[in-house]
């Protein structure tokens, strides 16, 4: 699936160690700052918590961490489509030096839709499927 987006992070100093390098934790946040544009992107908007009364829970990441970001690094998060299944979906990431193109760090997220009634595994909503598919 070639659906994908792009997001731009500068590495601010709040979120570095006393070395300058990028804390491993905030990664994750760059990974949600990046499946929220993807959705911006396809949706004209992020997808809401409670969306056609489903949330979408994180339930599994991976890092690969390949080098360090710095502070002041502007980075670039490319957010791809990995898959679709019946209650799931799927993002590959990618984090990048913008002036380099050098690879920071690979990810991938797993995330499950949730009722909001019935708190348990539901069926990804027909309008994300619709976008998932109809997009470039």
């Amino acid at each position: 699936m070639p659906v994908t987006s792009e997001s731009e992070i500068r590495v601010r100093f709040l979120e570095t160690d006393p070395a300058g390098i990028l804390h491993f934790a905030h990664y994750g946040n760059y990974i949600d700052v990046g499946k929220n544009d993807f959705f911006r992107r396809l949706l004209g908007r992020p997808r809401k918590p409670g969306d056609e009364g489903v949330s979408t829970v994180l339930v599994q990441t991976t890092f690969e961490y390949k080098i360090p970001a710095r502070f002041d690094d502007l980075l670039i998060v490319e957010t791809k489509l990995d898959f679709v299944k019946n209650t799931s979906f799927g993002f590959d990431f990618e984090i990048h030096k913008k002036d380099t193109d050098t690879v920071v760090c690979r990810a991938k997220a797993v995330y499950v839709c949730l009722s909001l009634e019935t708190n348990r595994p539901t069926a990804v909503p027909e309008s994300i499927r619709k976008v998932f598919e109809a997009s470039p």
